[in-house]
Order: structure tokens, then C-alpha cells, then sequence
């Protein structure tokens, strides 16, 4: 998880997901961030 934002350098101390929503996923399940096309995990389908 990298901490290039200071927003998110901010959030990313006490809310993981705060950082994740903003540049990338969190290691916790989510799929790793070259396999992602967009920023936003929410909004790329999971690859089984």
C-alpha cells in the first residue's frame, strides 16, 4: 500500500479502505493493482 497522497497518507493510518477507494486495493482479498485496469475496485469486475 503506498502512501504517495496526503489525503490518503491521512486516512490510510486508522481506514485502509479510505486509500483503497482513492489509488489503489488493499492486499486483504482485493485483486492485486496490475490486474486492475481501473483505480476503482468497485467498479472492475472480479476475475474468479
Amino acid at each position: 500500500m503506498r502512501l504517495g497522497k496526503p489525503l490518503a497518507k491521512g486516512y490510510a493510518e486508522e481506514e485502509p479502505l479510505v486509500q483503497a477507494e482513492s489509488d489503489e486495493p488493499t492486499p486483504a482479498g482485493e485483486p492485486a493493482p496490475s490486474e486492475q485496469p481501473s483505480k476503482h475496485p468497485d467498479e472492475v469486475p472480479v476475475a474468479p
